[in-house]
């Protein structure tokens, strides 16, 4: 994939992915993208961090950390909700189903007691 200004969500083709890391102090979503693989076993997929038309990564911060739903593990849902949503509007729609989603929260889970 040639470098791009900005990502075209318009080539069916691209595949995309989804990753939440949720930190200590905030977390992050971060949106990927790439084309379809090119059939040489030895090569790997061109995967590559979304870009905006401004050609800024697609990245959504908030804070405070993920640990804020110790005390009510319910509230991880809406914690989480508004990087969900962001990262939805940047995937075109009919790729939702097929776009991997990863949470991970290590240094977040670790302020929580056991």
């Amino acid at each position: 994939m040639e470098e791009l200004a900005a990502t075209d969500t318009e080539d069916a083709s691209l595949s995309y992915g989804v990753v939440v890391d949720c930190g200590s102090s905030g977390s992050r979503v971060f949106v990927y993208v790439w084309p379809p693989h090119n059939g040489h076993p030895h090569d790997l997929l061109d995967i590559r961090q979304m870009r905006d038309r401004d050609s800024r990564p697609v990245v959504m911060k908030v804070k405070p950390g993920i640990s804020v739903a110790a005390a009510a593990p319910e509230r991880a849902t809406a914690y989480l909700r508004p990087l969900l949503r962001f990262a939805a509007a940047h995937v075109p729609e009919e790729k939702h189903k097929e776009t991997p989603l990863y949470v991970l929260c290590t240094a977040g889970m670790r302020l929580l007691p056991e």
